[in-house]
């Protein structure tokens, strides 16, 4: 047993990989993301379960690829050639191996905020959009001549903007997200580049590309998600955060990887099976991408003990801590009315930090469980010295302004008057007097 349930491990990461599982611990897994599924901020690391499905995927996908080169020359014997069955098996094999690399991401997402469904979609979108953008960019006439050396310079960026457009779209709050969003990006990117070598490499290309997935643009792509989740902090993604020192690093760090991957330098090759070898380089240039995507997601459990501490109340931030003692915040009571709903006609103080929805262990204001609209944990109020301010914790319906704009997830925004919850059912005011 551990002293602190709040610390997560690298033993963590792994910990579970050689254990049995029920069937209801692969439904645990593949349930996160939805409302009911979703952690409240300070449960996030007692209700995370640790990586291991990753593990069978791309056991799978290894073996897959390894029987389909045992069998090449049986299969092209019999049909001359390649065919659309083996077209089939080729783009099967060329999507699991980085789909099982996407999984360990997806599992290692320690808030559980992000549903499979949506995962798929940054996935085959992100793919195709990534492996689109490179024609805007040059790429063909660029690598021309032997030049693929050069291929970082529009592919990392291709898929660094696809990945920018779900972020700036869905504005994920931790590290881990944007580590999966660009994971998701990457593995589509992988998945259709590999199916474009079916003709020129065959099976064995297959076969490298499977094992040396892990440091190829799957990893890349994630390090630059995650990097970019940790410039933007609690800010809506815009153009300055692509030049903060939280994301250059990181880029120019896969950017070298890329570089170094593609120049015509090898080190030393072994042999692995007939027509099948494998460069050391490689292999050195996987562990360091490993590496540096370890860094990153060291980082990212940082930020989530952190919000998990602050949510439970073992740590105060300082900017709240001054607000509450300043002059201005104290010259003033704050109360919060409901106005329609459950809650019409009460009046609630705001002495610091409310937290509104249907989880009955970490909000103040709790609806019942079967309310339409209102998420477990759908939004929050803080008092600070020039006001309140309101955040949308990710609610699947919205929290709006008085205007009836949707308010982004995830970032701090000035209220005044009224607002709502899910729908112009349920509304609140914040009442201001002096004491």
């Amino acid at each position: 047993m551990r002293d602190d349930p709040n610390r997560i491990t690298a033993k963590d990461m792994f910990v579970s990989v050689f254990k049995h599982h029920l069937t209801i611990d692969g439904a645990k897994v593949f349930m996160a993301g939805t409302p009911l599924t979703t952690p409240p901020t300070e449960r996030m690391i007692q209700e995370w379960q640790r990586p291991w499905v990753f593990t069978r995927v791309l056991a799978v996908g290894l073996i897959f690829a390894l029987i389909a080169y045992v069998d090449v020359a049986a299969i092209r014997e019999v049909y001359s050639g390649y065919n659309a069955s083996t077209f089939v098996l080729f783009s099967l094999g060329a999507l699991i191996v980085p789909l099982s690399i996407l999984i360990f991401y997806w599992e290692m997402n320690v808030p559980r905020d992000i549903p499979l469904y949506r995962v798929l979609l940054f996935f085959f979108i992100g793919g195709i959009l990534s492996s689109t953008i490179i024609f805007f960019l040059g790429h063909y006439s660029i690598t021309d001549g032997g030049r693929a050396y050069l291929a970082p310079l529009t592919e990392e960026p291709a898929k660094i903007i696809a990945a920018a457009i779900f972020i700036r779209m869905y504005n994920p709050r931790y590290i881990f997200g944007g580590m999966l969003i660009g994971a998701a990006v990457g593995a589509g990117f992988a998945s259709f580049e590999t199916i474009g070598y079916n003709f020129d490499g065959g099976f064995a290309t297959l076969i490298k590309r499977s094992v040396l997935a892990i440091g190829g643009h799957v990893t890349w792509c994630a390090i630059e998600g995650g990097a970019l989740v940790a410039a933007k902090g609690n800010e809506r993604l815009s153009l300055k955060h692509f030049l903060s020192p939280q994301f250059l690093p990181y880029v120019a760090s896969t950017m070298l990887m890329h570089f170094t991957w593609n120049v015509d330098v090898e080190l030393h090759r072994f042999q692995a099976a007939e027509n099948l070898t494998f460069d050391v380089k490689h292999l050195l240039l996987c562990c360091a991408a490993v590496g540096v995507s370890f860094i990153l997601i060291k980082k990212a459990i940082a930020q989530v003990e952190t919000a998990v501490r602050e949510a439970q109340g073992q740590i105060i931030s300082p900017e709240p801590v001054k607000e509450q003692r300043s002059e201005r915040a104290e010259s003033k009571k704050v109360s919060l009315i409901g106005l329609t709903g459950k809650f019409k006609g009460l009046t609630i103080p705001l002495d610091k930090r409310l937290i509104i929805g249907r989880d009955r262990q970490s909000c103040n204001v709790v609806f019942p469980a079967d309310t339409p609209k209102v998420s477990r944990k759908h939004c929050m109020l803080e008092l600070r010295a020039d006001g309140v301010y309101i955040m949308d914790t990710g609610s699947s319906f919205g929290t709006y302004s008085e205007s009836g704009e949707r308010l982004p997830k995830n970032e701090w925004i000035k209220v005044r008057g009224k607002f709502f919850i899910g729908s112009d059912e349920i509304a609140f005011e914040i009442n201001h007097y002096s004491r």
